[in-house]
């Protein structure tokens, strides 16, 4: 066969720091140049303001391009260039070009706050006792002082709080419950920034409604829908798992098709069809806008953990990249700490995106973090071989099971209208179910078409 021909440039990736304000008067700028048939160091450019920068390096081996421009003005506009080309002689499509504004005034402001979660603005109520309460928290000039971070909840305060620095997403992890019959929570988070600038106080009152636990610890059922976005069959699978003798739902995420306020309406009437408490897992399509804004209104948060009669639950959000890490990079702290907490035997992690694909359909985590997440989980199973851990994910809309470092991976099925196999190669209709005997759980398969005239 003829060589297939290479036809694309280098790609430009990971530029530091992003375009926007510079709150220093020297630029530190870095970014990774990458092509398979190799980059041609001799055809990179940089430029500022249009003047060619020569003294820049670039490492071959991890193709990271970096310098340093020192004397900046405040209040003027620096735009950088970077392009290339790769061995074959493409050029980089698209390149850098990044535009950044010295500002060097004093820093009076403190730090602010987004996207935390739980919020009073959910339709869902808070289900967990120990709610694990997520936020992104920046100060663009002088930085956020993370030994400044301190969330209450119910006016106690919060011990494990985590940030990471790189990004600003944050947590804090409480080590007590809400009383089950308390129907309010109160959230409070305070920060200052390096100069000692403080936040306005954010408050926030979520309502709560916390699950009960299983009438018997050792015995009980737990139903795991799959994908059901366009609800092409929902009018069987959501039935299919109110009928069971479950005491508890698990929808794998991707319960809508588009971000919109109809199917996120629709999501929420089959999910208040269960006569049963239900956690909603959040998918790639209700990212699909790049932020999680509707999927918290309807559903709540997106990650948390608890214990459900022998049984450690973990919930953990990819909905954006295919990725743990770009959603929410906090999260790989948060599931070692859990896993290193737990006491139960039982631990089911559901996680939307896959880690494995072995239908190659581009479904999966990038090679690199399905190590790091397999890594992390099989070295928890080594060293707990009494435990019985599994990996739930929904995404790929087939039936799959395989192990991993003594950790059992499951993909849950289909329960949508479209699939990415074939019948044969897993792509089947139902609803998953957790069992628990004795204090042991097994995971299995309930189709909606068994036999075929």
């Amino acid at each position: 066969t003829d060589e297939e021909q290479d036809l694309t440039g280098p790609a430009c990736s990971n530029p530091t720091p992003t375009a926007g304000g510079l709150f220093e008067n020297q630029l530190h700028f870095s970014t990774v140049i990458s092509d398979p048939s190799g980059v041609k160091p001799e055809t990179i450019t940089v430029t500022i303001n249009d003047t060619p920068v020569e003294d820049f390096t670039f490492e071959e081996t991890t193709g990271k391009l970096s310098f340093t421009v020192e004397n900046l003005q405040d209040k003027e506009n620096y735009r950088v260039v970077v392009k290339a080309k790769d061995n074959k002689g493409n050029e980089s499509v698209p390149y850098i070009d990044n535009t950044y504004r010295v500002d060097l005034s004093e820093d009076e402001e403190g730090p602010e706050i987004s996207n935390v979660t739980p919020t009073s603005n959910s339709k869902l109520p808070v289900q967990i006792p120990s709610p694990r309460i997520g936020f992104q928290i920046t100060d663009l000039k002088s930085g956020v002082d993370p030994d400044s971070l301190c969330v209450t909840l119910n006016g106690k305060e919060i011990q494990d709080v985590y940030v990471d620095e790189a990004t600003g997403w944050a947590y804090a992890q409480p080590d007590f419950q809400i009383d089950e019959n308390d129907t309010q929570a109160v959230i409070t988070i305070d920060a200052k920034d390096q100069t000692g600038n403080a936040m306005e106080t954010y408050q926030d009152t979520v309502t709560v409604d916390i699950i009960p636990q299983p009438a018997d610890p050792n015995h009980y059922s737990i139903s795991v829908i799959p994908d059901t976005q366009g609800n092409a069959y929902s009018d069987l699978i959501f039935p299919k798992a109110e009928k069971s003798d479950s005491s508890l739902v698990v929808h794998l995420g991707d319960i809508v098709d588009g971000v919109n306020e109809n199917e996120f309406e629709e999501g929420l009437e089959w999910i208040e069809s269960l006569e049963k408490p239900a956690l909603v897992l959040a998918g790639n399509h209700e990212g699909g806008n790049l932020d999680l804004d509707m999927y918290q209104e309807y559903f709540g948060s997106p990650t948390y953990s608890f214990a459900y009669g022998d049984t450690l639950l973990v919930i953990l959000n990819s909905a954006f990249n295919q990725s743990v890490e770009q959603t929410d990079p906090t999260q790989y702290r948060f599931l070692k700490n859990t896993l290193e907490e737990n006491t139960l035997p039982n631990v089911y992690i559901f996680n939307h995106v896959v880690t494995q694909d072995h239908f190659n359909t581009q479904h999966n985590m990038t090679a690199e973090e399905c190590t790091k997440f397999e890594n992390l989980v099989g070295a928890y199973q080594s060293e707990h071989p009494d435990v019985n851990v599994t990996v739930i994910s929904g995404h790929l809309h087939t039936l799959e099971t395989w192990e991993a470092q003594g950790v059992q991976y499951i993909i849950g099925g289909n329960a949508a209208g479209k699939g990415y196999v074939t019948a044969e190669q897993g792509n089947l209709l139902g609803i998953g179910t957790i069992t628990v005997e004795n204090g042991t759980a097994s995971y299995s398969f309930d189709p909606l078409v068994t036999k075929i005239y």
